[in-house]
């Protein structure tokens, strides 16, 4: 990844208020083509990836099994896999203001680039700044997630979407993750 982007001159940072790698639960997966883009096969991943062909969704009776080709990753691996592979110059550093000038992202006038990329979380600056105005994030929606290791869990053939009860309308689900089962569930506040 670090040689791909030196032979196209593209030299990058990465700002973050916390240290990698972090624990960030999440339902996490990406597709065989992620591993395309950075340049790496399955194999080549050194932590666990569990590939799943298809969601077993089920929702208000309703069941079906959706296709699919993934593999569910942890968040706090594969991400300090990335940088690890791309080995770009890492600041911890808490990021107050972000302005565009004279075509570059200035950040609290210490750093610029032409290009910004951000993770886009809540808390994410790039998100407050840019779009938060034109897309904000819904008020009575919740994203509840947790991993918990496991010795047990080998293999699951579906990610299971909705087969968790909640008692109020939204979507649960669990995803097996190497030696981790993630549960998550998004879900509507009463009232919203």
């Amino acid at each position: 990844m670090r040689q791909a982007a030196e032979a196209r001159n593209i030299s990058s940072i990465v700002l973050d208020k916390a240290k990698f790698p972090r624990f960030k639960p999440c339902a996490g997966w990406v597709t065989p083509q992620v591993l395309r883009w950075v340049g790496e096969e399955v194999d080549n991943y050194p932590h666990g990836l569990t590939e799943f062909t298809s969601f077993d969704v089920s929702l208000n009776g309703f069941k079906f099994k959706l296709p699919t080709h993934q593999y569910s990753i942890r968040r706090f691996e594969f991400d300090d896999w990335l940088l690890q592979l791309a080995e770009p110059q890492f600041y911890m550093y808490d990021v107050r203001e972000i302005r565009q000038e004279n075509g570059e992202y200035v950040v609290d006038d210490e750093f610029s680039a032409h290009y910004l990329v951000g993770a886009g979380g809540t808390h994410c600056p790039v998100y407050q700044t840019f779009f938060s105005q034109i897309s904000p994030k819904g008020q009575g929606a919740m994203i509840v997630a947790q991993e918990e290791n496991s010795n047990s869990i080998t293999r699951m053939p579906a990610a299971s979407c909705g087969s968790l009860r909640i008692n109020c309308p939204g979507m649960p689900g669990m995803f097996p993750k190497g030696t981790a089962m993630s549960m998550w569930a998004w879900v509507v506040l009463p009232g919203n």
